[in-house]
């Protein structure tokens, strides 16, 4: 196999990245990682299920490339038997699981019975925004993850915190430390520290409202997701999809008809907001009274991005006090104009460095 590190600086160099040694590091170890899952599968003694490769859990403060840096390497492998998945999208499907076994009687003990699933499709899982706030996830975590190193899954996790930091003052939280542990024992840390936010440092420069043609917005959501990463997908909300028409490194370009066009609700905007820190809306229309569904829908895709303190970078028809013309909602949308300034200002775009998931980051 090439070298990773290699592949990286590759990577780097043809897209005029700066250089950063604790980038370099989380390469250099993702390289070695590379080599171990690309040598012969070892099974454990005794047993038929292979020997799990250890893993990694890089941690550090937004923007600083963690996210970037294990999509190329998730690419860069060259098996099919891999999963890269954001960590909130990962414990829904596991929560939908449990509750479809156990409507069919077999949940009586589902975790073993999850990870041996997950296990035969892939022997890689990489996750992206690996953090615990639900206490649900908490409580079912050490167990699902000493399933899964059981069955041979190797981890790549990017966070915002520490190992020791996850979960910190939950309820309950005596009965989940034993999940650190697990990490500890499972996945080498490595932590990317630095005051540097390349993202933010990306939004000041170019701005994140654009009125107009959409090329200046284009240029920056390549600067900040790098082309070569992007790829379409789809969020599942309540059995529905949500589908995403370019992602790579936390950024999400969507439109507003996308958005605010169909019956969309609060929780398919919290689930946007969870499996992204930076949310690209295209397409915003002037709007009357004729479209008061989808102005209603706009007032609520704000509020609750702005609650979650994600960056929103908007292209819109006109500024935001001309998007809307009419009286009916003039009220409520007084408050919408207000937190689209805001959210352009230096003091937003400095609090969102330590707010991404939708909850204040250590």
């Amino acid at each position: 196999m090439n070298n990773f590190t290699k592949h990286f600086h590759h990577y780097r160099d043809e897209n005029d990245l700066n250089t950063d040694p604790m980038q370099d590091l989380f390469a250099d170890q993702l390289s070695a990682l590379a080599d171990a899952l690309a040598r012969p599968v070892k099974t454990g003694f005794l047993s038929r299920k292979p020997k799990a490769v250890k893993g990694l859990y890089a941690w550090g403060g937004v923007g600083r490339g963690k996210t970037m840096i294990m999509d190329l390497f998730f690419d860069f492998l060259p098996f099919k038997e891999k999963r890269r998945v954001h960590f909130n999208i990962f414990m829904l499907d596991v929560h939908n699981s449990i509750t479809l076994l156990r409507m069919d009687g077999k949940g009586k003990d589902p975790i073993p019975q999850i990870a041996s699933e997950i296990a035969s499709a892939c022997r890689l899982l990489c996750f992206d925004e690996f953090q615990v706030y639900d206490i649900a996830d908490a409580m079912v975590l050490s167990e699902l993850f000493k399933a899964l190193f059981n069955e041979g899954v190797t981890v790549v996790a990017t966070s915002n915190v520490r190992p020791d930091d996850l979960y910190k003052d939950g309820l309950q939280r005596s009965r989940f430390v034993p999940f650190i542990g697990v990490v500890k024992k499972h996945m080498n840390g490595v932590h990317l520290d630095s005051d540097r936010d390349y993202r933010q440092q990306a939004l000041r420069e170019d701005g994140v409202y654009f009125v107009g043609s959409v090329e200046p917005m284009q240029s920056l959501f390549e600067k900040m997701a790098l082309p070569d990463l992007v790829k379409p997908m789809s969020l599942v909300v309540g059995g529905r999809d949500l589908p995403i028409e370019m992602a790579a490194n936390g950024c999400a370009w969507i439109s507003f008809q996308e958005l605010c066009e169909k019956p969309r609700a609060a929780v398919d905007y919290k689930t946007l907001g969870e499996g992204f820190h930076t949310i690209f809306i295209t397409n915003i229309p002037r709007m009357g009274y004729d479209r008061r569904n989808e102005l209603k829908r706009f007032i609520l895709l704000i509020d609750t991005l702005y609650d979650a303190q994600k960056r929103v970078v908007v292209h819109a028809e006109d500024t935001p006090i001309n998007l809307y013309s009419g009286d009916v909602h003039a009220f409520e949308y007084e408050r919408t104009i207000s937190r689209l300034l805001e959210m352009q200002s230096e003091e937003y775009l400095e609090k969102t460095s330590v707010h991404k998931t939708g909850k204040k980051e250590s």
